[in-house]
């Protein structure tokens, strides 16, 4: 029998959501597949954002090799920032490999697939797609009109996000189960058609939910007492549950002849309202100076730039994804100049030796010839530098608190390798208990770098920068089908693993230069 795979994504999801359900019987599906097959942790990358983890996957190599870190990445020789697509990424595509090698593909909805490929079969862009009107959203041409003339109107996003902040919950989550509904019976029409030898669908809804509802099943929120609380109490689990049924429906139209695998770029898990900035800290402790006694043309460019960086929070938390989409036409670059102000509010980079882009808990080194004014020589002193920040971060502790706040400092070189590896941080950190969420400054009432952010002030702060869920390093994996060993619980599973198993199942030759390795005690001793 010809072997086949159809993947199934779930953008975040967590077993810390998918235990308690499944123990109560709410997922049924997932269920059997947990039983009948291979499940495990699926660990993310270092750094957990999705283009960086979705890309790692894609391309079964480490971010060193790929090239994408995360949403944006500074321009080359500047510190302004561009917002990246998958147009942007090295490497081979997983579904490149597979057309090469004349295998039959359908791929629906992978973030950072836009724009899409050639390939053998049809492909439909992902949640970075600007438009479904865009010539390079699907291949072949025509393909989602047709799909639409069956399913109705084919949706990328939700709209989530600014629903939220619009505080329309009810309407949010009626757009995510919208959403699911969807992208199940866009799915549905196409394994309808014909046989593929890989089909993958991403599902981002647990993802988006997560995001915004964590807090009203957090007791250490204030939410969580609040009257919405009771109310969206098991809005994660209700997206959860549309979730089991869109794969029972995945599974319906598939038939028996597929090996299914599920799978998320990354878990999920409350934010801390202790909220840490970064560049405030690298101020304190003498790597990062902000500027001051500012000439007159300098005071009224910043105020110019501070308007743009408070009308860009404002659009981005309250306007919805078609108007944003619509500014974005109508002012191109603009999303990029705003970003670039926002994370480099007032840094005097001549005078700088790290900063972050606090978007993560991650820093760089202002390297000479890196960065137009880098002050850091690449070799030994940045050595000293990285050595420096480290025992520093190490021993730093919260006022008021002999305990240090920092579990692990990790250097790029042993997070990553590859050609690419300039492009990383060049320091991750790894808070103890995950009791540190990093915030931008911009959203920093106070002068220190530690703030506990509660009431009115916190809700703020959620809406224009971190929300209530955030990204954890402990993503699914769930494995079943012809050749699958039954029952078994798998562990140290990472991204680039899944693609190479992904190959070995389809017997396709795993290329030389991927970093996974295939898990042979997921197969039964006959598959191998």
């Amino acid at each position: 029998m010809k072997n086949r795979v159809l993947v199934i994504g779930l953008d975040g999801a967590t077993f810390r959501v998918m235990k308690p359900l499944m123990d109560e019987g709410r997922l049924p599906v997932m269920s059997k597949l947990a039983v009948q097959g291979v499940r495990g942790i699926l660990e993310s990358t270092l750094d957990t954002n999705s283009p960086c983890a979705w890309s790692t996957f894609i391309t079964g190599k480490n971010p060193g090799k790929h090239g994408i870190f995360g949403f944006f990445e500074n321009m080359p020789g500047s510190y302004q920032v561009r917002f990246l697509n998958g147009s942007f990424r090295n490497g081979k595509s997983l579904w490149r490999i597979l057309s090469d090698e004349g295998k039959r593909v359908g791929v629906i909805n992978v973030p950072f697939s836009y724009p899409v490929e050639e390939v053998n079969g049809f492909m439909i862009g992902g949640p970075d797609s600007p438009s479904k009107h865009d010539p390079r959203f699907c291949y072949p041409k025509g393909v989602v009109e047709a799909a639409e003339e069956r399913i109705g109107s084919y949706i990328i996003e939700a709209g989530a996000n600014a629903l939220v902040r619009q505080g329309k919950l009810d309407e949010a989550i009626e757009r995510l189960m919208a959403c699911i509904d969807v992208r199940a019976s866009t799915a549905e029409y196409f394994l309808s058609k014909e046989s593929y030898d890989f089909f993958m669908v991403v599902f981002t809804e647990s993802d988006r939910v997560q995001h915004h509802f964590w807090k009203f099943m957090n007791p250490d929120h204030p939410a969580f007492t609040s009257p919405e609380g009771k109310k969206y109490a098991r809005a994660i689990y209700q997206i959860y549950e549309r979730l089991d049924e869109a794969v029972g429906r995945l599974l319906a139209a598939a038939g028996d002849e597929y090996a299914v695998l599920i799978m998320s770029d990354h878990g999920a898990g409350p934010a801390s309202n202790k909220t840490f900035f970064l560049n405030r800290w690298l101020n304190t402790a003498g790597y990062l100076s902000f500027e001051s006694g500012m000439s007159t043309k300098a005071v009224i460019k910043g105020a110019v730039e501070k308007l743009i960086g408070n009308a860009y929070v404002y659009v981005n938390s309250r306007f919805s994804r078609r108007w944003k989409r619509t500014l974005r036409n109508i002012f191109p670059g603009v999303k990029n100049r705003a970003n670039s102000i926002l994370r480099g509010l007032k840094i005097d980079w001549s005078s700088t030796k790290a900063f972050s882009w606090e978007n993560a808990p991650s820093i760089y080194i202002n390297v000479k010839g890196k960065f137009p004014h880098g002050i850091v020589d690449p070799g030994r002193e940045y050595q000293e530098l990285v050595a420096r920040l480290t025992k520093d971060l190490l021993e730093l502790k919260a006022p008021g608190d002999s305990r240090p706040i920092v579990e692990k400092v990790v250097t790029k070189e042993d997070a990553y390798w590859g050609p690419f590896l300039d492009k990383a941080p060049d320091l991750f950190i790894e808070w103890k208990d995950d009791a540190y969420t990093v915030r931008p400054g911009f959203a920093a009432s106070g002068k220190g770098f530690i703030e506990e952010i509660t009431g009115e002030r916190l809700k703020k702060v959620e809406r224009i920068s971190r929300a209530s869920g955030v990204h954890k390093p402990d993503g699914i994996f769930l494995l079943s089908g012809p050749g699958v060993v039954c029952g078994r619980e798998v562990s140290s599973l990472k991204l680039y693993d899944v693609t190479s198993m992904a190959l070995y199942y389809l017997g396709v030759p795993i290329p030389e230069d991927f970093d996974g390795r295939v898990f042979e005690e997921a197969f039964l001793d006959r598959f191998l």
